[in-house]
């Protein structure tokens, strides 16, 4: 078959798609029968083709520039939070977990909630903007006193653990640390080190930690 051919009868399956119909087409010389009737007939030239592709091609042109006129109608929200994973909500409907990407919101003034358990929730009423918007938010510890429990458990297992640069012994090994941030930090022979900061609330918390061979 020649590459002609081909393009032809790629041609007809797409046009008899828009039609929701599956044909099959047969060619001799310049004239396509086509099986079932598509459109009223089953026999096509290659101009009439041609001509229902720039029929198609301009009319996939249009709806690009209806797609864009829509867009240019609404907003999006970038949203960003320390720490990630927080749940947004906008307007009283939940968005996802940050980092999130809300997209038409229409112009105007709009509530926006940023939450995570073990912090104090965030709210605000944002202007939204035609176009793109950001929202970056850290999130307050919702008990900044006190002491919690921090469970390290490292693979492989006898790792050596630092918290706050000061050596604590081999993993696993349970820590009980003031509420706040922590470095945590660990090392073994073999394995690229590793080091995090770690939020240690009130109550119970725990690390895994899988080592990477150098």
């Amino acid at each position: 078959m020649e590459k002609g051919q081909l393009v032809i009868i790629i041609a007809v399956a797409v046009i008899a798609s828009i039609l929701s119909s599956v044909i099959t087409a047969n060619i001799t010389g310049n004239i396509i029968r086509v099986t079932p009737v598509v459109a009223g007939t089953d026999v096509y030239t290659k101009s009439e083709i041609d001509a229902k592709i720039n029929t198609l091609n301009s009319q996939i042109s249009s709806i690009n520039t209806q797609i864009s006129n829509i867009k240019s109608w609404f907003g999006s929200l970038n949203v960003v939070s320390i720490p990630a994973g927080s749940s947004v909500s906008v307007d009283g409907v939940s968005r996802g977990t940050t980092p999130s990407t809300v997209y038409g919101l229409s112009p105007g003034s709009h509530s926006v909630s940023v939450s995570k358990s073990g912090y104090l929730p965030y709210s605000s009423t944002r202007t939204i903007n035609v176009g793109s918007n950001y929202l970056n938010v850290t999130l307050t510890p919702a008990n900044t006193t006190g002491t919690g429990i921090l469970y390290v458990y490292t693979v492989p297992s006898s790792a050596s653990l630092y918290i706050d640069g000061s050596y604590k012994g081999l993993t696993p090994y349970t820590a009980n640390l003031t509420v706040g941030n922590h470095i945590i930090g660990i090392t073994k022979s073999g394995y690229v080190n590793y080091s995090t900061t770690k939020y240690v609330a009130a109550g119970t918390n725990s690390i895994n930690v899988s080592l990477t061979p150098a």
